[in-house]
């Protein structure tokens, strides 16, 4: 997954894998922004503005971004299902 954290005039980029099944929470300082999500052999969903995005999770083998928000999407969790 590729990901940013803004906060104080600054921001970081990250890429980070995760696996097995359970969520992880960002518990940081600032706001986190997704911009692309590659399940591998997971289904993956994440939490931003208050919900479980998307309803139906994203499935295995996919690469997921989002080309409308160059920014990102917001985060606060993200889970493997």
């Amino acid at each position: 997954m590729d990901w940013r954290n803004t906060g104080d005039g600054t921001w970081s980029s990250y890429r980070t894998c995760y696996a097995n099944a359970g969520e992880w929470s960002f518990e940081r300082p600032g706001t986190q922004w997704v911009d692309k999500i590659w399940t591998g052999n997971n289904r993956v969903q994440w939490y931003g503005d208050g919900r479980w995005q998307p309803d139906t999770p994203v499935g295995k083998w996919t690469t997921f971004a989002w080309p409308n928000h160059p920014d990102g999407v917001r985060m606060e969790r993200i889970r493997i299902i």
